[in-house]
């Protein structure tokens, strides 16, 4: 048997062998970057569901801190509407697809629920506000609510639902 001591032909393995692991960790670098992106997507827009619910929350509590005219629930000709939220029968509000709108384009839409509930032997005024955007590939959607209570408004408590905590 002759030995071949010829080394002609190994620059063109090596280079395979070099093209084969640079196009295999280019793939691996590039599904990780894709992934990375569609999950950094996906939280941008969660996140912008969550500004549009607070921004229901927000309408709800100055609406509650404005003047209306309620001579038909007091002497006074004006009330906060948080007052008569609390002194009526069916103390409930809803406001239904109220669209939200940023730099003149609608970003999202709010439904908020204003209601007085009773919860751990406290009355608390209850503002629910679910926030969804729309302006990603998917709507997405989160929910805020802020718990007033009645008796010492300086008590105030915030939970957050299917969005950022």
């Amino acid at each position: 048997m002759k030995k071949i001591k010829s080394d002609s032909g190994m620059a063109l393995v090596w280079a395979i062998i070099l093209l084969i692991f640079t196009t295999t960790l280019s793939i691996i670098i590039f599904s990780y970057t894709k992934n990375n992106v569609g999950e950094t997507m996906s939280q941008s827009e969660q996140l912008s569901a969550f500004y549009v619910a607070e921004s229901g929350i927000e309408l709800a509590f100055t609406a509650l801190n404005t003047d209306v005219d309620a001579t038909s629930y007091s002497n006074t000709s004006k009330v906060k509407l948080i007052d008569v939220l609390t002194s009526t029968s069916q103390p409930e509000i809803t406001l239904k697809d109220k669209m939200i709108t940023y730099n003149s384009q609608d970003i999202g839409k709010v439904n908020v629920s204003i209601k007085v509930v009773e919860e751990s032997g406290k009355t608390w005024i209850k503002i629910a506000s679910q926030g969804i955007y729309f302006l990603g590939g998917d709507d997405s959607v989160a929910t805020s609510i802020m718990k007033i209570d009645i008796h010492n408004r300086a008590n105030v408590e915030r939970e957050f639902i299917d969005g950022v905590q």
